[in-house]
């Protein structure tokens, strides 16, 4: 096994350190931004959860329109594929 001056070492130890230290600010960051994007998934859906039992009708036309949009869309994507 070779060994190296110990500048090398340090240096080495200290990059590890710091790689480590950004490893778990990193983790850390992406936890908090789970669970701000959870708290804000709850709030629309308890929204929504809401405008649907306030008005059943439009929500039921709301839903209707947007599956139709999107049946018009596959059907103008499939055709403009071929």
């Amino acid at each position: 096994m070779t060994t190296h001056p110990p500048s090398i070492e340090k240096l080495v130890d200290e990059l590890n350190s710091e790689v480590t230290a950004l490893m778990q600010d990193s983790a850390q960051t992406v936890h908090e931004h789970t669970e701000q994007l959870r708290t804000q998934v709850q709030k629309v859906r308890e929204k929504t959860q809401d405008y649907i039992q306030q008005e059943p009708v439009k929500a039921v036309l709301i839903a209707a329109a947007a599956g139709a949009a999107l049946v018009l869309l596959t059907s103008w994507l499939s055709q403009r594929v071929k």
